[in-house]
């Protein structure tokens, strides 16, 4: 499974999501994702999730951990302004 920028995907909570951005940190990708409705408005509801492939699933696990995040988020930003989707 390939994810995309623009697209949206939905997790397994249901909830679907829009993908800002998406970098490399480390070897592994990132993508920075906010909510939207069933309508398709945007919700005050962003993650940024690490993709962890096993065999041939793939899962989207939110970052925890601090410094991950602090450097991970300053990746995702700098793609965000580099796509014009600010």
């Amino acid at each position: 499974m390939n994810i995309n920028i623009n697209e949206i995907i939905k997790l397994h909570n249901d909830l679907e999501y829009l993908v800002l951005s998406k970098t490399n940190y480390q070897n592994s990708c990132y993508y920075y994702l906010i909510e939207v409705s069933k309508d398709d408005d945007i919700k005050d509801n962003v993650k940024i999730v690490k993709e962890n492939k096993v065999e041939d699933r793939l899962f989207l696990i939110p970052v925890t951990n601090a410094d991950e995040l602090e450097e991970v988020s300053k990746l995702l930003s700098a793609e965000l302004e580099s796509n014009n989707l600010e």
